[in-house]
C-alpha cells in the first residue's frame, strides 16, 4: 500500500476522475476519494514541495497517523507487556486506564491495539548468532519420551531423551536415560563429550532442577553439575529463565531429533535401555551425515573440518557421581564418621570443619574446598580406616608395635634377623614374644643393619636366637673387629648419640649460691 500511496498522491495532482484513478491503481474509488480529501486538507508533509521528495512511509504517517491522531496523546507501552502478565489483565482494561489519564485526547481502542501490535514487532527482533568452533554446546531434554518393554513384567517403561548440540557445526548427540535426576543428567553429559571426542569451553543448559537450583539474573548452578564442569574444564552458563532464544539451537535440534528418531523407535519393540540407546546411536549417525539443504556438507563434515581440533582434551578419567555429606567438626582422634565408618584426616585439622564426597569406591574428605584425605570406601559400621601419614609421630610409633610390622622390619635387615624375630613368636602364646621382638627392633637405633644381620647369624649358629644372644654377638663383633670394622658395625650408634646429645636441652644445674636461703640455712644447721 505504501508504494501505491505514492502513485495515488501523484495521480491526485493531475485532473483525473476518482473512478479512473481507482481503475488504474486497482483500488476502490472510496479510498481514492478519502485521500483526495486528506490531500486537500493537509497538503504534503511539511518541507516536501513535490511527491517525488516523499517516501511511502512518510506519506502514510502524514495522512493515516498525523491527520487521524492530531491532538491525541500517544500511549506509553513501556510496561504494557508486563502488565498483561498480571492475573485478569487485558488490553481492554489497559485502554480504559489510558483513557482515564488522557481524557478526550485518548486514542480509540482499535488504534490503541494497533499501536501496541506495532510496538511489539519492534521488540521481537531476532539476532542471528555465529558460534566459534569448540566454544559452546547446548543441552536439553526432549519433552516427548520414548519407551521400552520390560521382559520380566511386560510393562512399558518410559524414558527421557537427552539432546546435546555443538554451536558451530551443529553436530548432535542423543541418548536415553531413565530419569532427569542429577546422576542421569551428568551421565548423559559424560556420554556426550565422549561422543564429541573432546570438551567445549562452555555448556548452556535449561533451568531444570538437575542443572540450576535457583534461576534468575545470578543463577545458582547445582553443585554436582559445577563439579562435572570443573572435572572436564567446562564453564556452565545456564540460559536465562523464560528466554528460549538463548538456546534456540538446541530447541531446533530437539525438534529435529524427535522427528528423526521417535518414528523409527516406534516401529519395533526394545527390551532394555541399552538396546534402546544402541538404536538411537545408529539413527543419529544418519542424522549427522544428512546433507544440509541450504549449504554444502553436513553436520559431521563441518565438525571434522572446523570444530574437532578446537575442542579441549577429554579428562584422563571419566567423572564419577558422588554424594556430599554435611560438614563435620574433626574430633580429637582425627577420625570423622561417614555412613557409620570412621576415616582419618590429618591430625592438624582437629577442631576444623570438613565434609565428605562419597562415590561408590572412594571417600574424599574436603576442608575449605581443598581435598585433604582420600580413602577406599568401607561399609563396615563402627570400624575405622587410618592413614599413617595422618597420625602424629607418637601415634604412628605406637601403631607400629605389631607382630606384622616387626616381621616386616626384620625382613629388611636380612634373613638371619627374620629368623630370630620369628623365633620370638614361636611360643604357645605368640603375642608374649612381642616385647622381645620390639627390643630387637630397637637395636637399630644404635647399630647398623649389617652389624645386626651378622650378630643374628652368629646367635643362630650358637642356638641362642633371642635378644641376649644378638646383643652378646654385637659386643663380640665390636671387640674383635679393627677400627674400620667397628665403624661399620657401630657407626649408627655414634651418630645417633651425637644427634641426640645435640638435640637434647642442656641440663640445668643449681649452684649453692642460687639455692633458696632457707635451703642453704637448713644444710648449714645439719652440718653443725
Amino acid at each position: 500500500m505504501k508504494s501505491r500511496l505514492v502513485d495515488l498522491i501523484r495521480y491526485l495532482q493531475v485532473p483525473l476522475s476518482a473512478r479512473a484513478i481507482a481503475a488504474n491503481l486497482g483500488m476502490s474509488k472510496t479510498t481514492v476519494g478519502r485521500y483526495a480529501r486528506l490531500l486537500q486538507a493537509l497538503g504534503l508533509p511539511p518541507g516536501k514541495d513535490h511527491v517525488g521528495a516523499c517516501t511511502g512511509r512518510e506519506l502514510a504517517a502524514h495522512f493515516n497517523g498525523a491527520a487521524r491522531d492530531s491532538g491525541k496523546t500517544a500511549p506509553d507501552f513501556t510496561r504494557t507487556a508486563q502488565r498483561l502478565e498480571e492475573p485478569g489483565m487485558t488490553l481492554r482494561r489497559l485502554h480504559s486506564e489510558y483513557q482515564e489519564l488522557a481524557g478526550e485526547q485518548a486514542l480509540g481502542y482499535v488504534q490503541f491495539t494497533r499501536r501496541y501490535a506495532a510496538e511489539r514487532k519492534t521488540k521481537g527482533l531476532a539476532l542471528r548468532r555465529q558460534h566459534l568452533p569448540g566454544f559452546v554446546a547446548f543441552v536439553d531434554y526432549s519433552g516427548k519420551r520414548p519407551s521400552y518393554v520390560d521382559r520380566a513384567t511386560g510393562s512399558r517403561v518410559d524414558v527421557e531423551l537427552f539432546v546435546g548440540v555443538l554451536g558451530h557445526s551443529g553436530l548432535t548427540f542423543a541418548c536415553c536415560s531413565h530419569t532427569q535426576s542429577v546422576p542421569d543428567w551428568l551421565d548423559a553429559h559424560t556420554k556426550m563429550v565422549a561422543f564429541f571426542g573432546g570438551v567445549p569451553k562452555t555448556v548452556v543448559p535449561d533451568n531444570l532442577k538437575s542443572a540450576v537450583i535457583r534461576a534468575g539474573k545470578d543463577p545458582t548452578v547445582q553443585r554436582h553439575y559445577l563439579e562435572w564442569g570443573k572435572h572436564n574444564g567446562i564453564a556452565v552458563l545456564p540460559a536465562r529463565a523464560g528466554q528460549p532464544r538463548d538456546k534456540g539451537q538446541v530447541e531446533k535440534a530437539v525438534l529435529d531429533v524427535q522427528r528423526w528418531v521417535l518414528p523409527e523407535l516406534a516401529k519395533r519393540k526394545h527390551f532394555s535401555l541399552e538396546e534402546l540407546n544402541d538404536r538411537v546411536q545408529d539413527l543419529m549417525r544418519g542424522f549427522n551425515e544428512r546433507p544440509f539443504q541450504k549449504r554444502d556438507g553436513c553436520r559431521r563434515s563441518v565438525f571434522e573440518q572446523h570444530e574437532r581440533a578446537a575442542l579441549g582434551p577429554l579428562p584422563t578419567t571419566a567423572y564419577a557421581y558422588a554424594k556430599w555429606t554435611g560438614k563435620m567438626t574433626v574430633p580429637a582422634d582425627y577420625h570423622v564418621p561417614v555412613h557409620g565408618h570412621y576415616y582419618s584426616v590429618p591430625h592438624t585439622l582437629v577442631g576444623q570443619r570438613v565434609e565428605a564426597r562419597v562415590s561408590p569406591e572412594w571417600v574424599e574428605l574436603v576442608a575449605d574446598g581443598e581435598p585433604v584425605a582420600k580413602h577406599r570406601r568401607h561399609t563396615v559400621r563402627g570400624e575405622h580406616t587410618t592413614a599413617a601419614e595422618h597420625q602424629p609421630e607418637a601415634h604412628r610409633a605406637m601403631g607400629e608395635r605389631t607382630p606384622e610390622h616387626v616381621r616386616e622390619w626384620a625382613r629388611t635387615i636380612g634373613p638371619s634377623m627374620a629368623q630370630v624375630v620369628d623365633a620370638q613368636f614361636a611360643r604357645r602364646v605368640p603375642l608374649q614374644g612381642l616385647q622381645a621382638a620390639l627390643a630387637l627392633r630397637d637395636l637399630e637405633v644404635h647399630w647398623t643393619g649389617e652389624g645386626l644381620e651378622a650378630a643374628a647369624k652368629r646367635a643362630i649358629t650358637r642356638r641362642v636366637p633371642n635378644f641376649t644372644g644378638v646383643k652378646r654377638a654385637l659386643t663380640e663383633l665390636v671387640a674383635g673387629a679393627d677400627q674400620e670394622g667397628r665403624e661399620a658395625i657401630a657407626l649408627r650408634r655414634t651418630a645417633r648419640r651425637r644427634a641426640a646429645s645435640a638435640a637434647a636441652p642442656p641440663k640445668r644445674t643449681r649452684s649453692r649460691r642460687s639455692q633458696p636461703a632457707s635451703t642453704a640455712n637448713t644444710r648449714t644447721r645439719r652440718r653443725a
